[in-house]
């Protein structure tokens, strides 16, 4: 019987579904993906919380018409501009006669890394740890089946406003979904592109999204900080509109179709619109970029105040996500203003390679990696000790090698 990965992102001008197969012999195939407008949401918060299940239901059945089959269970996708990251550390005594560390020596030392103060009005969502110290020996990545007296955890603890996750969960639930697993966007885009690099390049990952863009700092593979700049795709859009006094729908078309920075575009090619007035006007198409490019400007401008509060050089930027990422040339663009090296990570779904799908892509691959570590743990220590755990209503995965181990507390 096949096994279904199913991830849904409930973004503020997007609400996509995607759906990944796992069959008998263990293999992966991404095999739908599904989107609506978003109405219901501002700056990735539910607003509207009737219209959003709406929304999230019409994906859903558009999803299961295409491949056929029901869905029943997602993994929920997190922005990192809804989150933020508090540093800690926990330590714990290894108790078995034998000193050998086990994955419920794991889940002990998560349990004491994570017990943080909190107020009502915040959540811990998940645990990214970073690096585990077995008596003393650092930088330890595996430490499962060592002997020691000894273990210590470095790790991430993601938090998120209680009212945000709650609402959005409650969205979910009332479509009659239920949530495996919560799901950072900028942790399983680095586990992808980053986890399987030697170097230890220090890298932001920037999400341009609709109304914000997320900016996250990794050190090799490892989140160090998360920022969010209150500027997004929309807000090239709305410049566009604007200008050219143009509906908002007419100018996020344009904007898609014809922006372009790439180098030997013709300057001179002019397009014929419909503007608000229903009037006919033909504009320049080098023209529809400048107005593009000063917002695009800007953005990069606040990217690069944001590195600022690093104190390391930043060696690369990773763009995803279809609010820049889409333009042709925005990589030279990129590259030109913050004078860093910069790629733009896209995935392919059928004959499709967009920035778009890759953070759902790369959620179902992270996910999938984790599937087969889960597995394994299970025959070797047995069933009970590293199953899916039920806590509080969430189900989180405890596995060895998990970047980001969903909230299991």
């Amino acid at each position: 019987m096949k096994e279904m990965i199913v991830v849904l992102d409930i973004g503020t001008t997007k609400i996509s579904m995607t759906y990944g197969e796992i069959n008998k012999e263990g293999e992966l195939s991404i095999s739908g993906y599904e989107e609506v407008t978003a109405t219901g949401l501002s700056n990735g918060v539910i607003v509207n919380i009737d219209k959003t299940v709406e929304e999230v239901l019409l994906v859903k059945k558009k999803l299961e018409k295409f491949i056929g089959i029901c869905i029943d269970k997602v993994y929920l996708l997190l922005s990192g501009n809804i989150c933020s990251i508090y540093k800690n550390r926990g330590m714990i005594a290894i108790s078995s006669e034998e000193k050998e560390i086990t994955p419920n020596d794991i889940k002990r030392v998560i349990d004491v890394t994570t017990a943080i103060p909190t107020s009502k009005h915040n959540t811990i969502i998940g645990v990214d740890p970073y690096e585990y110290v077995v008596d003393g020996i650092r930088n330890v990545s595996d430490p499962i089946g060592m002997i020691g007296h000894r273990l210590e955890l470095k790790a991430n603890i993601i938090i998120s406003k209680t009212s945000i996750i709650t609402n959005l969960e409650k969205v979910v639930e009332k479509i009659g979904l239920k949530v495996l697993g919560r799901v950072l966007q900028p942790i399983s885009i680095s586990n992808i592109i980053l986890r399987r690099e030697k170097v230890n390049y220090v890298t932001s990952i920037v999400d341009v999204g609709g109304e914000s863009t997320g900016v996250s700092i990794f050190e090799g593979s490892n989140l160090v900080d998360m920022y969010t700049i209150p500027l997004g795709g929309k807000n090239i859009t709305k410049d566009i509109g604007y200008f050219f006094k143009l509906s908002f729908n007419t100018a996020e078309a344009i904007k898609k179709s014809l922006i372009d920075f790439s180098i030997g575009y013709d300057e001179e090619e002019e397009v014929l619109i419909e503007n608000s007035f229903h009037e006919k006007v033909t504009i320049k198409k080098s023209l529809l970029n400048d107005v593009a490019y000063d917002r695009v400007e800007e953005i990069l401008n606040m990217i690069k105040d944001s590195f600022k509060r690093y104190d390391k050089s930043i060696n690369r930027v990773v763009l995803v996500g279809g609010g820049l990422g889409e333009f042709p040339g925005i990589e030279e663009i990129i590259k030109y203003n913050l004078k860093i090296p910069c790629m733009v990570y896209k995935e392919r779904l059928f004959d499709e390679e967009k920035s778009l799908l890759a953070p759902s892509i790369a959620a179902i691959k992270d996910e999938y990696n984790n599937y087969f570590p889960l597995k394994e743990l299970n025959q070797k220590h047995g069933d009970k000790e590293v199953e899916q755990q039920e806590v509080s209503g969430k189900v989180g995965i405890v596995t060895k090698l998990r970047a980001f181990i969903d909230e299991f507390l």
